[in-house]
């Protein structure tokens, strides 16, 4: 299995933690009704690091502005980090380093 089925294994184990723990209620609209965490490599200066998207499932036509999803990625990666997310990481050969990105994005549910 490759890195990078390994990594979204286990970012699938943890989005499902962050709905029913509500680590992102009163951080994510109301309107919220999942998110999932779909990891990608990037290219920074020649070296691999990687993003770890935060797709926030929403009804309908609510927005998410940039305040609010800096306080999302910075909710989300906070916990992750406090809940084994970077042990779960480097045990599969992934320098917890490089991950360093968590964009915010809304999609319709």
């Amino acid at each position: 299995m490759s890195d990078m089925e390994q990594l979204k294994e286990i970012c699938f184990e943890f989005e499902d933690a962050l709905m029913e723990k509500g680590v992102l209620v009163g951080v994510a609209p109301e309107s919220m009704v999942g998110v999932q965490l779909q990891p990608e490599f990037y290219d920074s200066d020649g070296s691999q690091h990687v993003k770890v998207n935060i797709m926030v499932e929403l009804t309908g036509d609510e927005e998410i502005d940039e305040d609010d999803a800096e306080s999302i990625s910075d909710t989300t990666s906070d916990w992750l980090a406090e809940n084994g997310f970077t042990e779960k990481v480097d045990g599969i050969g992934i320098d917890p380093d490089e991950v360093d990105w968590y964009p915010v994005k809304a999609v319709k549910a």
